[in-house]
C-alpha cells in the first residue's frame, strides 16, 4: 500500500498524540484519541480517493459525488454515535479527528 507524505506525517502525529495522552491522561482518552485519529485517517483517504476520482472523470455528474459524500459521511457519524455511545472520550475522539489538520498544514 501506498502511503501519502500527509498521511504519514499524520500516522507520527497520531502516534505520537496517543503516547503523550496514555502517560499524561487516562487510556480512555488515549484510546478514545486513538480511535479517532483511525477514523480520520480512512476517513481522509476516502476523500482523496473520492477526489481522485472526480478529477480522473469516473465520477460523471454531481450525482455520483454527492452519493459517495452522503455514504462516507453517513458511515462516519454512525461510527461517532457508536463510539460514544459506547463510552468514548469525547474530547480525546474529537482530538483524534482533528489531528489530519495540523498534517496537511506541515506537509
Amino acid at each position: 500500500m501506498k502511503i501519502d507524505p500527509i498521511e504519514r506525517t499524520n500516522l507520527a502525529l497520531s502516534a505520537g498524540a496517543v503516547a503523550a495522552s496514555w502517560w499524561l491522561a487516562t487510556p480512555a482518552f488515549a484510546l478514545s484519541l486513538g480511535f479517532g485519529a483511525l477514523l480520520e485517517a480512512v476517513n481522509f483517504r476516502g476523500l482523496r480517493r473520492s477526489a481522485e476520482f472526480l478529477f480522473w472523470g469516473e465520477i460523471s455528474g454531481s450525482r455520483g459525488w454527492q452519493a459517495v459524500f452522503a455514504l462516507r459521511f453517513g458511515l462516519l457519524v454512525i461510527v461517532i454515535g457508536s463510539a460514544l455511545a459506547f463510552g468514548a472520550h469525547p474530547v480525546g475522539l474529537i482530538v483524534g479527528l482533528s489531528l489530519i489538520m495540523p498534517a496537511a498544514v506541515f506537509e
